[in-house]
């Protein structure tokens, strides 16, 4: 008879291994050994998938995507800030990411027109063409 390993603990409510532990268990993973390297912080996003039941080598390979695309500073400050919310879903991690690349945003410029363009008449014009 087979014996099939655990790695969640329904009854108690809580994983019977860490993530390290795991790790361990399975001889590491690439992925997410190169996201505990390059972006610092990863280690508790890590965590928070795998508290939460997550596939957490689909979500490592989707970090690394982010990763490659916007590089470590900007992955690193939007995991910061993933943390700092207390969020760990990696559809805002590349939200935040894609913000971080595009720049603080300012109030819209300001339109201005000259003289002769607001003190100008507009004729309205029949627009029973239109309904035909």
């Amino acid at each position: 008879m087979s014996k099939i390993l655990r790695s969640y603990d329904f009854s108690a409510g809580k994983p019977l291994r860490t993530v390290r532990e795991r790790d361990r268990m399975d001889g590491g993973c690439k992925s997410r050994d190169r996201l505990r390297v390059e972006v610092p912080g990863a280690e508790v996003l890590l965590a928070r998938w795998f508290d939460a039941g997550r596939n957490v080598g689909s979500l490592a390979a989707r970090t690394l995507q982010l990763l490659d695309a916007y590089g470590p500073s900007i992955t690193t400050e939007a995991v910061a800030e993933m943390i700092a919310r207390g969020t760990h879903d990696p559809g805002a991690l590349a939200i935040l990411c894609e913000q971080r690349r595009r720049g603080p945003v300012g109030p819209p410029a300001a339109i201005h027109f000259g003289d002769h363009v607001r003190e100008r008449d507009v004729i309205p014009h029949d627009l029973g063409d239109y309904d035909e």
